[in-house]
């Protein structure tokens, strides 16, 4: 079924273009004359999209526009405007027209429009879904974690997902719940009916983060041949998480803090300003003193430190893991189609002598474990096999009792990072293609890795 398209225009010369134009495009057009009569034709037919002229005979744009946005399931609107009439038209765009087309036009400058227009809409649709399935998700996964470490945490996510403001960053170690304290942001804030989109920038392709995020117009590279509306686009009034943000290429970060800044973004191979109110949550596991020594961009930065929080290692809060563990342990026992009401005293005990070097995430890969080998409703210490066999030499690891030079668990695993990329690297005789796929990255993940640590070369004979 073909989308309906309501045309409101005085003008009978143009609405007999636009109707032309409209059944050509395969669209099925509903012509009025006025804004009284539009009123009537949107209860009756409930049309996908209206095209208003910005000076009808009869009432305001605005009048008209606002009885739209009360009345419909947020249907989109493209005023048409002379040149007299741009102001009009503009004003209409920040009350919440999506766009305006400069009277004269053409019938593929006007099928482009509403193309991309429906595509948007339907792409909204879609995220909103995806949305609102994830708020399921996290409303059945949220533990209330009420330990001395994570009450100021929680305290500083209520605090931000009441505010306006639009730049966040989260930093903690691997496993930590950075991800989960983004949702809870998002979904205490008064966009949590809004798309909340997740981008993790390691995992993907560097050349493909831009066109993604921002979108593309047609023509802007040798395959774009439409427009497609970017991850920008997709989440208005919602949350973009861009995971491991430290590795966003340098030029995209750039443009990142300018969006923060300003509210307004250009497709690529775009010239016109696009306004979308979008939260911006960044996560890293690097301390932020260090991300200028990465050539992290410094206003994307500044803008993200504006409110920040710093997540505890599950060691740092051994209040939260019997409950964490309680609740993993109901939820995945179904999954091993088994009925788990939790852990016996002795499994809690030995949880808690644990030093969880993976923190919340290793917890529950324990626990999933110990599900599946679990011969009863509560779950034992010999369910705990593997843990408790590295648990024995290990003491109970807090951080006040570790020397003042010692390592860091972080500087560690960095230090064991660079020396595998090292290692690879020099069994390749630097070809970085090679030593990716040894290491089974992606090039992207294996340079962006040689420019955290500062690695150009191992082999002397070597070659990029």
């Amino acid at each position: 079924m073909s989308e309906s398209i309501l045309v409101v225009d005085h003008g009978q010369s143009m609405r007999v273009f636009v109707t032309g134009a409209l059944f050509e495009a395969g669209y099925n057009p509903i012509t009025v004359a006025t804004g009284a009569e539009a009123l009537q034709r949107i209860k009756i037919d409930e049309p996908d999209l209206a095209l208003i002229n910005a000076r009808l005979s009869d009432m305001s744009v605005a009048r008209l526009l606002e009885h739209i946005q009360r009345t419909t399931d947020h249907m989109p609107v493209i005023v048409t405007a002379a040149d007299d009439d741009i102001e009009t038209a503009a004003a209409a765009v920040r009350q919440g027209a999506v766009n305006y087309l400069r009277v004269p036009f053409t019938a593929e400058q006007l099928s482009a429009n509403i193309e991309s227009v429906l595509e948007h809409k339907k792409l909204q649709r879609a995220a909103s879904r995806l949305t609102a399935a994830k708020k399921r998700e996290h409303r059945d996964s949220v533990v209330r974690l009420a330990s001395d470490r994570m009450r100021p945490v929680n305290e500083s996510a209520a605090r931000i997902a009441a505010s306006d403001i639009r730049a966040v960053m989260i930093r903690g170690e691997h496993g930590s719940g950075k991800k989960t304290t983004a949702r809870s942001i998002h979904f205490q804030s008064k966009r949590c009916g809004h798309p909340f989109i997740e981008i993790n920038c390691l995992a993907m392709p560097a050349m493909l983060l831009e066109s993604d995020l921002f979108g593309y117009e047609r023509g802007a590279f040798t395959d774009a041949g439409q427009r497609k509306p970017g991850i920008l686009d997709q989440a208005g009034g919602g949350t973009v998480y861009l995971e491991e943000i430290e590795a966003l290429p340098l030029p995209l970060q750039g443009r990142l803090a300018k969006f923060i800044e300003t509210g307004t973004f250009q497709r690529f191979g775009g010239k016109r300003d696009i306004a979308v109110d979008v939260r911006i949550i960044g996560s890293t596991r690097i301390d932020p003193e260090q991300l200028p020594g990465l050539n992290f961009n410094p206003d994307l930065l500044q803008r993200l430190n504006l409110a920040g929080i710093q997540l505890p290692r599950l060691t740092e809060r051994p209040g939260d893991i019997a409950p964490l563990a309680k609740k993993f342990a109901i939820d995945l026992g179904p999954t091993a189609g088994k009925k788990i009401e939790g852990l016996a005293p002795e499994a809690e005990k030995l949880l808690l002598e644990y030093h969880w070097p993976g923190n919340i995430r290793e917890l529950r890969n324990v626990i999933e474990r110990a599900v599946i080998l679990a011969e009863n409703e509560l779950i034992h210490p010999s369910d705990l096999r593997i843990l408790a066999a590295e648990t024995a030499p290990a003491p109970p690891v807090k951080e006040e009792r570790l020397d003042p030079g010692a390592k860091t668990l972080t500087q560690m695993v960095d230090e064991l990072e660079q020396k595998t990329v090292m290692a690879a690297l020099e069994q390749t005789g630097d070809n970085q293609v090679q030593a990716a796929k040894l290491l089974g990255v992606t090039r992207d993940i294996l340079r962006y890795r040689m420019k955290r640590y500062r690695i150009k070369t191992v082999s002397p004979a070597g070659k990029n």
